[in-house]
């Protein structure tokens, strides 16, 4: 394996709890460099708990979470950060009183360099039209793709080494899903030059499959199936939803 394919996230037979049963169960897999990995399962299957607990906001009740080599699970939220991770939440959560611009700058609240940070803004504005848009505009005002858009580039002002997106598409119109997409894919392949991973949650499996580089699959809490994108089917994962044994 080159440097550039070493895992910059590895998730080692991970179990979860909110302090009850386990709702993740020994899940294992890797996140390389200038790749796009996707969790895919139903609902319930433990794909957001699984980001909760890489951001630091579940606990592991088993196994470890590495970010580069070092542990992080054990960390607070706000180290995990510093040391790396972005996390564009299931729902967006833009700040909604605060315009697009204020939102971007909230996302490199950690960073020193804040002209630097202010470029970085001007530039992802400048590259996606939507953002452009609603540089002005209150959160609440914005509509669920802008909103989307706004989320996604306050986690990259962080300069982050993973990102991890939780149903980016979840509640848009098909045509805003294709858009959103297409912004992902850019996003990733100008990420994928400084060796930054993403880890994505998605409810659109073909979308999904398009978009990404491997596939792992969850089914109540536990890792049913891992594969190359190319070498899986919606059909095939859906399949693996209900427990079938079709090939």
């Amino acid at each position: 394996m080159t440097a550039s394919r070493q895992p910059r996230l590895a998730v080692d037979n991970v179990s979860i709890s909110y302090g009850g049963p386990d709702v993740v169960r020994n899940v294992g897999f890797e996140v390389p460099a200038g790749e796009i990995s996707v969790l895919l399962g139903p609902n319930g299957a433990g794909k957001t708990t699984l980001l909760r607990a890489i951001s630091g906001l579940a606990r592991v009740t088993r196994g470890r979470i590495r970010l580069n080599g070092i542990r992080i699970d054990r960390l607070q939220p706000y180290r995990i950060v510093a040391m790396g991770i972005a996390h564009v939440p299931q729902g967006r959560e833009v700040f909604p009183y605060s315009t697009g611009f204020e939102n971007l700058r909230a996302g490199g609240f950690i960073r020193k360099d804040r002209a630097e940070l202010d470029r970085d803004i001007d530039s992802f504005i400048k590259q996606w039209p939507p953002a452009a848009a609603v540089v002005n505009r209150l959160g609440v005002l914005m509509s669920g793709g802008e909103q989307q858009v706004i989320a996604i580039g306050r986690a990259l002002m962080s300069r982050p080494t993973v990102l991890l997106l939780d149903e980016p598409s979840l509640g848009l119109a098909p045509r805003l899903v294709t858009q959103l997409f297409t912004i992902i894919r850019s996003v990733v392949q100008e990420l994928s030059q400084e060796g930054t991973a993403v880890l994505l949650v998605e409810q659109n499996i073909r979308k999904a499959l398009e978009i990404g580089d491997r596939v792992n699959v969850l089914s109540a809490g536990e890792l049913v199936h891992q594969c190359r994108a190319s070498e899986i089917t919606p059909e095939r994962v859906v399949s693996l939803y209900m427990g079938s044994s079709v090939q």
